[in-house]
């Protein structure tokens, strides 16, 4: 479990509860996309070299890529991070929701990762604000936060974290949060043993009707930006 240093929570940034509360609605939708991407990575393994582990690059890629087709369907400016060299665990992405930038990192042992030299990243950890657009509307967020995976064994997926960071660093050791609490869900939907239900017959992921009804959601709600 994480030994990141805990700072105290200063006015006017959300406690877990609320930042959970505010995030509710999509917590599901990270979770299936990152199930889906979690038995992806495990299917590949047990087809192409069922007796040694992969590469944890490209393992964290091919999950990266199959959780990224929902999740992308789920916030506004929608974007894949940045190779950082490496520091793998920065291969990760980010959009805006309800002015609440996420972004969503590998986090080894439920920790936050280091920034590398990343000043993008330092200004993220630092809760400095960004903007964004929603149709023409420039928006300013007013937190930033994190959810942070991992892989367990045989490549199911960790319990999820969420995190508010407090001060970046290049180093995980020297970086802090305000709060790094588990995202609560049932532990039964994270075993990617069998694929993902899917109505499209041999062949599909399960996703398109998730996504589809998310995009759906979103075009009636008025708050796709998605690129």
């Amino acid at each position: 479990m994480q030994q990141q240093q805990l700072l105290p929570l200063p006015d006017g940034l959300p406690t877990f509860g609320r930042a959970l509360e505010t995030l509710n609605d999509i917590v599901p939708v990270i979770l299936k996309g990152l199930e889906n991407g979690a038995y992806k990575a495990s299917a590949y393994r047990d087809q192409e070299c069922p007796s040694e582990p992969l590469d944890a690059g490209f393992a964290a890629s091919i999950l990266r890529f199959h959780s990224s087709r929902l999740i992308k369907t789920i916030g506004s400016d929608f974007q894949l991070e940045d190779w950082i060299e490496d520091s793998m665990p920065f291969m990760g992405m980010s959009f805006y929701y309800r002015k609440y930038h996420v972004r969503i990192l590998k986090g080894p042992n439920g920790e936050l990762p280091g920034c590398s030299d990343s000043d993008k990243k330092k200004r993220f950890y630092n809760q400095l604000p960004s903007l964004y657009l929603i149709g023409t509307e420039t928006i300013k967020s007013e937190c930033n936060v994190i959810v942070l995976w991992n892989f367990g064994a045989n490549y199911t997926l960790e319990q999820l974290r969420l995190a508010l960071p407090a001060r970046g660093a290049s180093r995980a050791e020297n970086v802090s949060a305000y709060w790094n609490e588990a995202i609560p869900y049932s532990a039964e939907a994270t075993a990617p043993s069998a694929p993902p239900s899917s109505n499209e017959g041999p062949g599909g992921d399960g996703m398109d009707g998730l996504i589809k009804s998310n995009e759906t959601k979103k075009e009636n709600e008025g708050e796709s930006n998605v690129r």
